[in-house]
């Protein structure tokens, strides 16, 4: 059972075990009830943060510009905003802003080619998220053309 539903019980249980106590009784048990609600909130949160992190290794914030090549017929310029040594966020708004989210799916697992001109190497991956809404997409790294470049770039 999720920590939401377990709330839920908690609170339902909760309110009909007091409602034969006193006013002052059921306001003191009230306010015990907030207190264990938002401990408990606290840990949903912890939960929801931890599911949004979703790499294996440790990120690092970069701002790289990158040209990117996705499928046969779009192509744009943006930059890598963190990398790590299997994957990268590109932030390429004239690529992923224009994605309508029920198009989102249909983009996800497409191979890209990102070009780092100033680095001259390029990176092959896979597209596995898209945020429409920042223009963002996640990458996983499945090779590049400097595999020695790329490990100093994630690890400097």
């Amino acid at each position: 059972m999720t920590s939401t539903g377990l709330i839920g019980k908690f609170a339902i249980s909760f309110f009909q075990d007091n409602l034969g106590f006193s006013n002052g009784e059921r306001q003191l048990s009230f306010f015990t009830l907030r207190y264990c609600m938002i401990f408990l909130w606290g840990g949903i949160m912890d939960e929801k943060k931890n599911a949004q992190e979703k790499r294996k290794h440790a990120r690092k914030n970069v701002k790289i510009t990158a040209l990117l090549k996705m499928g046969i017929y779009l192509n744009g310029r943006g930059f890598a905003k963190d990398i790590s040594s299997e994957g990268m966020c590109l932030v390429a708004p004239t690529i992923f802003r224009f994605i309508k989210p029920l198009q989102v799916q249909e983009h996800i697992g497409t191979h890209l080619r990102i070009l780092f001109p100033s680095q001259s190497f390029t990176v092959n991956g896979t597209l596995v998220r898209i945020d429409t809404k920042k223009g963002e997409g996640a990458i996983t790294v499945l090779n590049t053309s400097d595999d020695t470049l790329w490990q100093q770039l994630c690890s400097e």
